[in-house]
């Protein structure tokens, strides 16, 4: 009975005193800082979990064309039109096409202005909280300047999408069919592209992982919080000195450190040293681009 409480007391109101139980130990070591440790803890397990369950609500994914110059004909617009729908309810994707002329004064006619307009586009279109599946694509034709080298298609791609093809690849699917942009058939160049993309295996590992994470994350820490506050832990007793020493035989003795000497090395460096060394910066060639990081980017050419 003994065994099962701790020599620490606690003061009552009326004065007196009373013993913790031993399982209630870890209590009693708490303080004012462990407690807030413990509370931030349970916050951010609690959060995670929260997050996780909100990000498995997956959106409705849509398909939006959107000619804007009249590039495409009835007929032309009921065939994309298809064939986008059919991508995006096989492999539960957001699917844009996009024809402009006009992409306005804040985005350059360069590579960097397509992949801007691009990401804005899908942002203001199909990303209504990025914590979430939004997965998707953007086909885009700027012809803003219709002279050879000065037109521009671009494809976006994101989350899911981004994981599945990734920016070389976007890139060799469009050249592949540069011959019916630059010969101004661009029904046909649409419908290739997105029977390539529909060709593909959209199981991405890169999703697959950031899932796992959000999942797997959350449970370490809690295992760790467990067993650093709540695993018992069944130790002996102390042992007490006199079991093993007989004080009358024994006597303590004094020990001393003296220092005897130090030794200083001095080393000069020379004014011009440096610790690395700079390269150039590359290129772009070859009428093609591609770019992007984290979960979007894609790839196009100019023709």
């Amino acid at each position: 009975m003994i065994n099962d409480y701790i020599n620490d007391d606690v003061n009552t109101n009326e004065g007196g005193k009373f013993k913790i139980p031993a399982k209630w130990k870890f209590i009693s070591e708490l303080r004012g800082l462990s407690l807030l440790v413990i509370l931030l803890v349970f916050a951010i397990l609690s959060g995670s979990i929260l997050l996780y369950l909100f990000m498995l609500k997956v959106p409705d994914k849509r398909v939006v064309i959107d000619d804007q110059m009249g590039l495409f004909s009835e007929q032309e617009l009921a065939v994309l039109e298809e064939a986008a729908e059919e991508l995006s309810n096989k492999h539960n994707i957001n699917v844009a096409i996009v024809a402009t002329n006009d992409k306005g004064y804040k985005y350059g006619n360069n590579e960097s202005g397509e992949r801007d307009y691009a990401d804005d586009y899908y942002r203001e279109t199909f990303r209504s909280n990025p914590l979430q599946d939004n997965s998707g694509f953007v086909f885009l034709v700027d012809l803003t300047y219709t002279s050879p080298g000065m037109r521009y298609f671009y494809i976006y791609t994101y989350g899911t999408a981004h994981y599945t093809v990734s920016n070389s690849e976007v890139e060799k699917i469009v050249r592949n069919h540069e011959d019916d942009l630059v010969e101004g058939r661009y029904a046909s160049a649409f419908s290739g592209m997105i029977d390539d993309l529909d060709a593909r295996d959209y199981t991405s590992p890169g999703l697959i992982i950031t899932w796992v994470m959000l999942l797997l994350v959350p449970l370490i820490v809690a295992i760790v919080f467990y067993l650093r506050f709540f695993k018992t832990k069944s130790l002996d007793d102390y042992p007490k000195s006199e079991t093993f020493l007989n004080g009358k035989l024994c006597k303590s003795v004094e020990t001393k450190d003296t220092f005897v000497s130090m030794m200083t090395t001095k080393v000069k460096r020379s004014p011009n040293y440096s610790g690395g060394n700079h390269g150039g910066i590359g290129n772009l060639g070859g009428g093609g681009f591609s770019g992007g990081g984290g979960i979007s980017g894609g790839g196009g050419i100019n023709f």
